[in-house]
C-alpha cells in the first residue's frame, strides 16, 4: 500500500524553498507514494505544479493574513478528504497550521516540519514574523519530525531554543542533469540582453531583499567597476524597488554597468552567461542558486552565512558576511584565479540524493 503524503507550503512564488518543494513532488517515487501538494496562495509557479504528473495540486485560497479560522477549516477539510499518512509542511505559517489542523482532522497523521532558515534579521521583517518564529519554537516539541535543509539551519534553531531532539538534516539538492555547462546558452543569453561576449560578467540570482546583501554587493561592485573596464554585473530577481534604488545610488556613475534583469525564467541561460557568480547574503541556510550556478560550471564567491562555504568548498572564495571590503577582495581574487568545480555539486548536492533521503524520513 502506498504512503499518502500531503506536501504543504505557503505559496509557489520564486524562491529556494518553493523550487525544492516542486522538485521533490516531481521526483518522489510515485510507485511508493500518493502525493497531494497544497498551498495557501498559489504563486507564479502554480502552473508548473498543475503540470506535474501523478500529483494533485490544491490552492486553498487563503484570503489574507487574518483569514485564520476559515483557512484552518478549509485545510482540515482537505486533510480529511485526502487522509494523508504524513503531512510534510514547509516554513512558519504552514508548519503551524499543519499542527493546529490535527485537532480538526479525522485521521491521525505523522507531521514533518521543514525549517529553511539559518539566520533572521528581525529588524527587516517585523512583529508578525517574530510571532511566527516564537510560536514554532514553543510548539516544536509537537512535530513528529523536523527536517532542516542544512547543518546551519539545524544549529540555528537549536541555539534559538527549538526542540530538535527529533530533527535531522537533509540538504537541498540541484538537478545536475538540467543545470549543465552550455556555451551556446550563455552566448544566446548575452545576445538577448545586449551583453558583449568579451565582457567579464559577475551575476547574482536572488530576490531583491536586504538579507540577500544587495547594497553590500553594490559597494563592492563600485570599486571593482572603477578598475575593470570590461566588467559587468547582472542581477536576476525581483523584489524591493527601494533597495534597488539604494543600490543604484551607491553605484553612482557606474550604475549603467550593473544590469537589473528582474525575474528570469531561463536561469540556466543566465548562469551560463556568467564568468563568476556571487551570493553575498547576510543570512542563508543553504544557498541553492550557488549550487545551481556551480553545476553550470561557474565559479562562485559567497558570504560565510549558513552552509554556503560547504557548497563552494574553497575558503578563498568565502568572505566575512557584511564586510564589503572583504567581498571586494574575494571577487578580485576570483576574477583572476577562480576555476569551475562542477564535480563538487554532482558528488555532494545532487537532487536525486536529496529526494531519496527525504523519502526515508517521510515513510
Amino acid at each position: 500500500m502506498k504512503t499518502r503524503v500531503l506536501v504543504a507550503i505557503r505559496c509557489l512564488d520564486i524562491g529556494g524553498a518553493e523550487k525544492q518543494v516542486l522538485e521533490f513532488v516531481r521526483r518522489i517515487d510515485k510507485s511508493r507514494f500518493d502525493v497531494c501538494l497544497a498551498t495557501m496562495y498559489g504563486g507564479v509557479m502554480e502552473e508548473d505544479a498543475r503540470r506535474i504528473e501523478g500529483v494533485r495540486y490544491v490552492n486553498l485560497g487563503k484570503k489574507g493574513r487574518f483569514d485564520i479560522f476559515g483557512f484552518l477549516f478549509a485545510y482540515a477539510r482537505l486533510i480529511n478528504e485526502f487522509a494523508p499518512d504524513t503531512v510534510f509542511s514547509h516554513i512558519g505559517e504552514m508548519n503551524l497550521f499543519s499542527l493546529w489542523a490535527r485537532v480538526l482532522a479525522n485521521k491521525h497523521f505523522k507531521l514533518v516540519w521543514t525549517l529553511h532558515s539559518a539566520f533572521v534579521d528581525y529588524r527587516s521583517y517585523g512583529f508578525f514574523f517574530r510571532l511566527l518564529f516564537w510560536l514554532q519554537k514553543a510548539l516544536s516539541r509537537f512535530a513528529d519530525k523536523i527536517i532542516c535543509v542544512s547543518s546551519s539551519a539545524f544549529e540555528y534553531h537549536k541555539d534559538a531554543g527549538y526542540d530538535m531532539c527529533r530533527a535531522v538534516v537533509v540538504c537541498n539538492g540541484v538537478d545536475t542533469d538540467f543545470f549543465t555547462p552550455s556555451k551556446e546558452l550563455g552566448e544566446a543569453f548575452r545576445r538577448q540582453n545586449n551583453i558583449s561576449q568579451d565582457s567579464f560578467v559577475i551575476g547574482i540570482a536572488a530576490r531583491i531583499d536586504r538579507m540577500k546583501g544587495y547594497p553590500l554587493l553594490a559597494h563592492a561592485a563600485r570599486e571593482l567597476l572603477k578598475k575593470h573596464e570590461n566588467l559587468i554585473f547582472m542581477a536576476a530577481g525581483g523584489g524591493d524597488e527601494s533597495i534597488k534604488s539604494e543600490c543604484i545610488e551607491i553605484l553612482g556613475e557606474y550604475a549603467h554597468r550593473f544590469i537589473w534583469l528582474g525575474f528570469v525564467s531561463d536561469l540556466r541561460g543566465f548562469y551560463n552567461s556568467l564568468n563568476l557568480f556571487c551570493l553575498p547574503s547576510l543570512g542563508e541556510a543553504f544557498g541553492l542558486t550557488v549550487a545551481e550556478a556551480m553545476s553550470c560550471g561557474v565559479p562562485a564567491v559567497v558570504s560565510d552565512a549558513g552552509d554556503m562555504r560547504i557548497i563552494v568548498g574553497d575558503e578563498r572564495a568565502v568572505f566575512k558576511s557584511g564586510d564589503a571590503n572583504d567581498l571586494g577582495a574575494k571577487l578580485e581574487w576570483a576574477i583572476r584565479e577562480a576555476v569551475p568545480n562542477r564535480d563538487r555539486i554532482v558528488q555532494n548536492f545532487d537532487i536525486a540524493s536529496s529526494v531519496a533521503n527525504t523519502e526515508k524520513e517521510l515513510a
